[in-house]
């Protein structure tokens, strides 16, 4: 039987269920000191002084460094000159200025860890506290206080996208409808927050870095840069990670002076474990976007064209090493999403202000993207007084259009589009629904469905992907190893934090060389051991790193298939693999298929390394094969329709999902437990974003979510019940049949939702055109829907 299909448990819970995984918390060294930090409590000064004395003679005290002790030692973070916009100043501590609150000052390390964390109020810093820039539209003002003296203002980028003719679209249009729409300030907040440790080895002169970054190699690559060494001399190790969501994908300064203090201590391991408040205040955030949108259209509900004007807050700058700018172009290059329309004009302000840096979090740029455009088909909609449903179905691109280019420039692989809209209403029995909504209405039960598509970049070749940093991303790499007694090793360059890998690679190659699950072992992690690969992000996990461990898993084959002829003294074309890794005569009978009759993959593996002197003559020894697979097309598309299903409160203005309905395709399906979960996994973030989730700023510059008290996330009390249905279209763009999954939940849900609250106050023609949807938001735009 096949393994690729089939629902199997994951090979990672019995390791992490017994309590036995190995997070950076867990790492203990027998020389380790702590670290923390000293942050800025102003979101823009200058420092005018560190007075560092009161904290050199308590006992326990190790070091403490400010940039001054870096200087001339240690490179700005790297942020891709291919952006064409300005270098920022990102330094790993505070050189004269710090431009938002929380940004590393000085870096203490001391014999325990609360040690290091008292003797942080200790440090007295003198500022000179300068105004701050907090509103990302008066930011654009060129007479705003600048956050970079040298540059003329606070526009870090400006830039459009202009695809086929929109003034003249718009000339033809019946009907034009113009929104404000706006998306808030959140971020990752994954369990575990971040951490790392590092140690120097003076004899090796190596750096030994225990990181939790989603792509390994690649920060080997960025660290070696930043600290002036060469990269054969870094060596970064991951160890368990407890999710990431895109946020650990990043070179983060605290991590980059953790290691530049290693190397002034060598042989002593330092570590530095985030507390809450810091992953939350100081990491990075994401998604605050103000979108001034127009849609023309015709009286059928077809779109003609989109304008669309987007100022993106930055905060301070954009994290190394993407930069920012990849996410806010993204959002315009993505808005079109599922949608037939030609003429198109985006028009990317992104401004800097004295808030958090913007970085990664899971759908970067298309979540803003996907909000916009799904609340303006509604919107449109309701002008026409069509159905929302009906709409779509208009515009989605039909199944005979694939390949399609978007306005955009995207080429769009094939997908179920119309299929899993018209899959999802027959599910919800949409048109029923909506009847009994109605009546529900008139009795004081406000009920409301809304409906939101979806479609998805994955598996992104190095074609469209670009830098990040000094490294073009794209390829994945895998070796599959096959030892003397049979077990297979596969080395990948991915660098999973809860995606299920191990097992869905184990599947696939499984499949491939018909040996049982319990024989083969996923490697991946470490830069000394694994080959250059690029990492967990942006789903590419199944399109790129599963491929590129079928490639070397067939190619491993067909090397044991050739040493087996010669064994069996066959021809290559009358042998066959048989389960249990058995090479035999094709025909052999089911009772025969053994070693007695055959040759079995240990076997094999066992003549090919240690009896060189048995293989076809000129062969090279070893039973082992590297790939690295660069896809041939630029990128995958899933797609999903989802349906959500709200009962509003209009007292309270509290609102319950009744239900939530999923139709996705990520095309072949390796496991469809992992595909289940992180479809609910990815859903539940993106209510959370949509309902709970926000990081506001006083108008003074100060973060006013801190900790789980303010910064609410979903349990799973108000996650609801969610149903999932697949529909399979076949990637033909590489050889798993794969597309990306891991981010489409997250991007969509929370236009479903807010489609659905608004559709549940259709009596009150009431707007929703901001998130999140708490009840004071909701209460006042019924409020104002009745004046």
């Amino acid at each position: 039987m096949k393994l690729v299909g089939q629902p199997l448990k994951r090979i990672e819970d019995p390791r992490l269920l017994a309590g036995a995984g190995s997070y950076l918390e867990d790492l203990k060294e027998s020389k380790m000191v702590f670290a923390e930090f000293v942050r800025s409590t102003y979101p823009h000064a200058k420092i005018k002084s560190v007075d560092t004395s009161k904290v050199e003679n308590v006992v326990g005290f190790v070091a403490i460094f400010t940039w001054k002790d870096f200087e001339g030692k240690v490179n700005q973070l790297p942020i891709p000159e291919e952006h064409k916009a300005p270098i920022p100043e990102i330094f790993c501590l505070a050189k004269d200025k710090v431009r938002f609150v929380g940004e590393p000052v000085a870096l203490i390390l001391a014999e325990e860890r609360y040690l290091a964390e008292d003797l942080v109020s200790l440090v007295e810093i003198d500022y000179e506290p300068l105004e701050a820039v907090v509103d990302p539209e008066k930011s654009l003002d060129p007479n705003s206080i600048k956050l970079y003296d040298s540059w003329e203002s606070n526009i870090l980028k400006q830039a459009e996208i202009k695809g086929g003719d929109v003034d003249e679209a718009f000339s033809e249009a019946d009907v034009i409808v113009s929104e404000k729409i706006k998306t808030h300030r959140h971020t990752a907040a994954p369990i575990e927050n971040r951490a790392v440790m590092a140690r120097y080895d003076p004899i090796e002169r190596k750096l030994s870095v225990w990181s939790q970054v989603q792509f390994p190699h690649v920060g080997r690559t960025l660290f070696a840069k930043i600290l002036g060494m060469d990269e054969d001399k870094v060596r970064f190790r991951m160890p368990d990670v407890g999710g990431a969501f895109g946020l650990k994908g990043h070179i983060f300064p605290e991590d980059v002076a953790v290691c530049a203090a290693s190397r002034l201590l060598p042989g002593i391991a330092i570590k530095w474990i985030e507390k809450r408040t810091e992953d939350i205040s100081f990491s990075v955030q994401e998604r605050e976007q103000i979108h001034y949108v127009k849609v023309a259209a015709r009286k059928d509900g077809t779109i003609l064209g989109v304008k669309d004007k987007m100022i993106a807050d930055m905060g301070a700058y954009g994290a190394s090493p993407w930069g920012g700018l990849t996410f806010t172009m993204i959002t315009g290059a993505f808005l079109p999403g599922p949608y037939r329309f030609k003429d198109y004009h985006f028009e990317h302000y992104a401004v800097l202000t004295n808030k958090t840096p913007m970085g990664s979090v899971r759908g970067p740029g298309m979540f803003s993207a996907n909000f916009v455009m799904e609340k303006m088909l509604d919107i449109l909609a309701h002008k026409l007084e069509l159905d929302p449903y009906e709409v779509r179905m208009k515009n989605l691109i039909r199944d005979d259009e694939f390949p399609f280019t978007t306005s955009t420039a995207l080429v769009y692989d094939k997908c179920s589009l119309t299929e899993s809209l018209e899959k999802g209403a027959k599910l919800v029995d949409y048109d029923k629904l909506k009847k009994e909504h109605e009546a529900l209405r008139r009795k004081g039960v406000y009920r409301g469905i809304g409906i939101a598509s979806l479609i998805e970049i994955g598996g992104i070749g190095s074609e469209i992907l670009g830098p990040a940093g000094s490294v073009t991303l794209g390829y994945e790499v895998a070796t599959v190893r096959v030892e003397p007694d049979g077990t297979v090793k596969v080395l990948t360059g991915l660098a999973p934090h809860g995606q299920s890998s191990e097992t869905t690679i184990a599947q696939a190659v499984s499949d491939e060389l018909k040996v049982p699950l319990d024989k083969i072992r996923v490697i991946y992690g470490d830069t000394d051991v694994i080959p250059y690969g690029h990492g967990t992000w942006g789903s590419r996990g199944a399109p790129l790193g599963i491929s590129a461990a079928i490639v070397a898993a067939e190619r491993t084959r067909e090397k044991a298939k050739k040493i087996a002829a010669h064994t069996l003294e066959a021809r290559y074309d009358d042998i066959e693999l048989f389960e249990n890794g058995i090479f035999s005569v094709k025909g052999t009978p089911p009772d025969m298929r053994s070693s007695r009759f055959g040759i079995t993959l240990a076997q094999i593996a066992n003549t090919a390394l240690r009896r060189p002197d048995k293989l076809p003559k000129g062969m090279e020894p070893g039973l082992e094969v590297t790939m690295y697979y660069e896809p041939s097309t630029p990128a995958t598309w899933s797609n999903a329709m989802t349906f959500c299903e709200v009962e509003v409160d209009v007292e309270t203005g509290k609102f319950k999902i009744l239900r939530f309905l999923v139709v996705e395709d990520c095309g072949k399906i390796i496991n469809p437990n992992v595909v289940d979960g992180q479809v609910h996994g990815g859903i539940a973030e993106g209510l959370g974003g949509a309902i709970f989730e926000e990081i506001p700023y006083s108008a003074d510059g100060q973060p006013l979510s801190s900790n789980f008290l303010d910064y609410l996330l979903p349990s799973a009390v108000e996650t609801p019940d969610i149903h999932v249905s697949h529909i399979e279209t076949l990637s033909e763009q590489n050889p798993s049949q794969t597309k990306g999954l891991g981010e489409g939940g997250t991007i969509v849900s929370p236009a479903t939702v807010a489609n659905a609250v608004e559709d549940a106050l259709t009596p009150f023609s009431v707007k929703i055109r901001e998130l999140p949807l708490k009840p004071e938001l909701i209460l006042k735009a019924i409020k104002e829907a009745g004046q």
